[in-house]
């Protein structure tokens, strides 16, 4: 049995896809489900041309898009606490909870969640973890933790929950100790702790690493950013980009919404526009003989 620590959420679809496990459960408390890599293909290829810390960075939003293409045929559960899936929402599309339009959204975002990526969301809290129990027993399963999940992870992640600390109940590490202890995964990822909370003896990190070991669980490093100042400075980047594309693509998205008979010229400029902020953005990171595609 096996832990595997990485930085970044966007690392753990690559290491669980090498176990080929028939479920997965992923515990987040952000939807990152951004198409960051199912867009045009050069810009896909120029993604993975970046620095690995760039590269995982920008991937972030599209961890759990990630999960679905690397593990094409694994049942995938991805728990999230109900208020942070609402906060989400809200955050991202400007809408309130208890509006008609925030419904319609949020609607939406399950069916594509649901239908399209095959994702089954399941809200916990306020449902208990033990509802998963009968289901998981006994299936070849990988256990994928995104530290800002737990409440006591506050000070030791990169992205604190959405809300804000506090605003949302969220997991904590007994209901996820003890769902390992009756299930006994074979392998367990741990992602978006800080390298100051790995190497610090008394951190919540520390204290759950301990535990694992001495339920029988190996524990080894993934990929590890250089430090944190790096780390948080790659995440603002890929912040500023993604919301500078999404600004210059938002007449170009609703107009794709709203003509159905030109979808194909709005799509190749939309792939244009978002082209160019990317390389605006990375170019000085991608080598010039790299940018010829």
């Amino acid at each position: 049995m096996e832990v595997v620590l990485t930085s970044f959420h966007s690392v753990t679809p690559y290491i669980i896809s090498e176990y080929e496990p028939e479920v997965i459960l992923i515990f987040d408390s952000h939807l990152d489900n951004y198409l960051a890599t199912g867009v045009d293909g050069t810009l896909r290829a120029l993604i993975y041309r970046l620095p690995d810390l760039h590269k995982y960075a920008v991937l972030r939003p599209s961890a759990h898009v990630l999960m679905r293409e690397l593990n094409p045929d694994s049942l995938i559960y991805l728990v999230i606490p109900e208020c942070c899936y609402r906060e989400v929402i809200r955050e991202r599309f400007g809408v309130e909870v208890g509006d008609e339009k925030f419904e319609r959204v949020s609607s939406y975002m399950a069916r594509f969640i649901n239908e399209i990526l095959k994702i089954e969301v399941v809200f916990i809290p306020p449902q208990d973890v033990k509802v998963l129990l009968d289901e998981l027993r006994g299936s070849v399963l990988a256990i994928d933790i995104d530290v800002d999940y737990l409440a006591e992870f506050s000070n030791e992640c990169y992205i604190p929950p959405p809300g804000g600390p506090g605003k949302c109940n969220i997991g904590t590490l007994e209901s996820i100790l003890g769902l390992i202890k009756e299930l006994n995964p074979p392998l367990i990822t741990i992602s978006e702790f800080t390298l100051r909370a790995l190497s610090d003896s008394r951190s919540h990190l520390t204290s759950l690493i301990k535990k694992l070991r001495s339920l029988g669980y190996r524990v080894r490093r993934g990929y590890l950013v250089p430090n944190d100042r790096e780390a948080m400075k790659a995440i603002d980047m890929s912040h500023r980009a993604f919301q500078a594309i999404k600004y210059a693509t938002s007449d170009l998205t609703r107009a794709y919404q709203e003509n159905a008979n030109q979808n194909a010229e709005i799509l190749e400029a939309l792939d244009s526009v978002t082209l160019s902020i990317f390389l605006r953005f990375y170019g000085h990171l991608i080598k010039e003989d790299r940018l010829e595609v």
